[in-house]
């Protein structure tokens, strides 16, 4: 089976598409789209180590591929040197990288709460949502070294000797605590990893909102809203698409099982994914079926009318 990656993304109010095949040896096709107007320029697109520019300065990407390994991606190569037009898409990847690789959500939400308006918005939400929390805050733990140079190590492995590792690793580790409010006024503080399931993950996904809320990104959630109830899954995408929130730089992507959330969503915004008769998976969009402004979606899907539902055997 040959990796395929396929996606695209807005950096700096611009449309890209970036994609990739590989093997275990090479790269067998890479390519990069950007949209400088409404038609598409191909920025550069390869067939294993045969490269076509298309014209766009052919003589410096033609240099840069001749320093691009066979088993390496142009694209960082080409940051690497400098080159203007991978620049802006390539800082959308570190962006990425930052946000989920060297970033747990402990310092994600850490790093929030040391922006007073952005720990505001969090507290605020958080009120709205009737969890009687009254504040959140940071210990900090002492990473012991030999666990930090293990992970340094293991990294190092993964993204090669050229990342500065070291620096992007802290030393110290956040620690989450959480204030609640009881009955009769009284507060209590506990650790937010020793709190309900529930709690948890609202303050995680809020927290990750709006740490990309400045910069942008991309917010990636698998079984979105497991553990909380339906409103609460209602009020976080209403809160995603608040501007004063989001500031309408950050992406939403996430799958899910409860039909409740197809009333919260457009049918442009909804995949489904579904089998084929050998058991194969493949992804439609919702969008492809005629669907009229008064359609309940959430009970037509119930009803089998879009396919994508398991198929109980009595």
């Amino acid at each position: 089976m040959r990796p395929h990656l396929s996606l695209f993304f807005f950096e700096r109010q611009r449309k890209y598409v970036y994609g990739f095949t590989v093997d275990t040896e090479c790269v067998l096709e890479e390519y990069l789209l950007a949209y400088y107007s409404k038609k598409a320029t191909t920025v550069f697109e390869r067939e294993r180590e045969k490269y076509n520019f298309r014209g766009n300065d052919v003589k410096i990407q033609t240099e840069i591929s001749k320093k691009t390994n066979a088993n390496r991606l142009y694209l960082p190569v080409a940051a690497e040197w400098g080159y203007e037009k991978v620049k802006t898409p390539y800082k959308w990847f570190e962006k990425m990288y930052r946000q989920y690789s060297d970033m747990n959500i402990s310092q994600v939400i850490a790093d929030v709460l040391e922006r007073e308006p952005l720990k505001e918005i969090l507290l605020e939400a958080l009120a709205k949502a009737d969890f009687n929390i009254k504040n959140i805050y940071v210990k900090s733990r002492k990473m012991e070294k030999r666990h930090r140079d293990a992970l340094i190590s293991f990294l190092t492995q993964l993204v090669g000797e050229g990342e500065a590792l070291e620096d992007l690793i802290p030393e110290d580790t956040p620690r989450i605590w959480i204030t609640h409010a009881a009955q009769g006024g009284e507060t209590f503080d506990i650790e937010l990893n020793e709190d309900s399931s529930g709690t948890r993950d609202l303050i995680d996904n809020i927290a990750e909102l709006l740490f990309i809320s400045e910069e942008g990104g991309l917010f990636v959630e698998d079984e979105f809203g497991r553990n909380y109830h339906t409103k609460l899954t209602e009020y976080f995408i209403g809160l995603f698409n608040d501007n004063s929130v989001s500031k309408g730089k950050a992406q939403l992507f996430f799958s899910a099982h409860d039909t409740k959330i197809l009333k919260l969503l457009n049918p442009e915004q909804i995949y489904l994914v579904d089998k084929d008769e050998d058991s194969a998976t493949y992804v439609k969009l919702l969008d492809d079926y005629l669907i009229r402004e008064k359609d309940n979606i959430e009970l037509g899907y119930l009803k089998g009318r879009y396919g994508a539902i398991p198929n109980i055997k009595g």
